[in-house]
């Protein structure tokens, strides 16, 4: 590792760790007084900050919880990432062109439901956007401005329509040699319903895990309110360190911001976010912050809406049940659905 990339990788690995401390004050709960305590680990995983948190008597029975489901992580991350040799989505992308390749039932369900998010959302998601990320830099942190012929000839690797199932035998086969997949817009959320679902299978209660700005809780807070989930403002307007709250209880709230991944060249300031029909990062949005009772979902659409934009996006917010949204544009204008109107704080 050069010493620049050590450099970005560090800066990287803070800017994370402030933006869960940012969150985590508004998740922390009051001592509710009856005994229950506060037992949680953070680890840095899929290249983000993960935080999980739960809430027992127990210190013993506290601790195993989270060393499993780290444990659990940490085995999902070697499945999903495709910057891991050897996993599965790295075998998928090296066997591209050639054969179709085997995988599990975890994989298949995260490719499945990312093929779902790109039909819903007219191609604004698509699982197949690796080979646009690698050429912008944005996965090696070389980040430059590709020429308009080198976009142009990356999309032609990009559809997610391509990509073949077939879930007799388990297989995933992507037909280009060249296309690769890049699960990173939704693996994250698949991790964190998993670890979810291991601690109410573990009979928890009251619970909280954050990846880098993915949460899903568990019930209320232990003082048997919701959880008050704050959304950074975007531009920080005058020490302004959050644009709205949100109350959940057993719900998702993801973010996709224009601030997490960027850099400026000749002036101009170009994100990681990019819109899969012209391969250049999205431009109308700045924000976007999306409620759903998994995280999965959450995590796929706040991308494709960042990518879709205000108007498409709220749009597509109200045709999805069970779906709410936060968008916020380039001029700082907050948009949001209908079923948060009138629960959503607005700073």
């Amino acid at each position: 590792m050069t010493f620049r990339k050590a450099v970005e990788v560090l800066a990287v690995i803070i800017i994370l760790a402030l933006i869960v401390f940012a969150v985590f004050r508004i998740l922390n709960p009051e001592d509710s007084g009856s005994g229950i305590q506060r037992f949680s680990k953070t680890e840095l995983l899929m290249d983000t900050v993960f935080e999980i948190a739960v809430f027992t008597e127990d210190e013993a029975e506290g601790n195993r919880l989270l060393r499993e489901a780290f444990s659990e992580v940490r085995m999902l991350e070697k499945t999903l990432s495709r910057f891991i040799s050897g996993s599965e989505v790295d075998n998928i992308n090296q066997a591209a062109g050639e054969n179709p390749v085997e995988i599990s039932s975890d994989s298949l369900q995260v490719i499945k439901e990312g093929i779902y998010l790109g039909e819903v959302s007219q191609g604004s998601f698509d699982i197949t956007i690796a080979p646009l990320m690698d050429l912008w830099g944005f996965s090696t942190g070389e980040q430059r401005v590709p020429t308009p012929e080198e976009i142009e000839e990356t999309l032609l690797l990009i559809d997610y329509t391509e990509v073949d199932i077939n879930e007799q035998r388990n297989t995933v086969y992507l037909p280009r040699e060249g296309m690769s997949l890049d699960l990173g817009g939704i693996a994250k959320g698949y991790i964190v319903d998993r670890i979810i679902q291991y601690l109410e299978s573990q009979d928890v209660e009251t619970a909280f895990v954050n990846a880098g700005g993915d949460i899903r809780v568990i019930g209320n807070r232990p003082d048997g309110t919701p959880w008050r989930i704050g959304i950074r403002s975007p531009r920080n307007r005058e020490g302004q360190d959050l644009i709205a709250v949100i109350p959940i209880s057993d719900q998702a709230v993801v973010t996709s911001g224009d601030y997490e991944r960027f850099f400026t060249s000749d002036g101009i300031r170009y994100h990681h976010i990019l819109d899969p029909s012209h391969g250049y990062p999205a431009a109308e949005a700045i924000s976007v912050s999306i409620v759903a009772r998994e995280c999965m979902a959450a995590d796929g659409l706040s991308t494709a809406i960042f990518v879709l934009g205000p108007q498409k996006g709220i749009e597509l917010l109200e045709s999805l049940p069970g779906i709410e949204g936060i968008i916020i544009d380039t001029e700082e204008k907050v948009h949001v659905s209908s079923g948060l109107q009138d629960i959503v704080e607005i700073r």
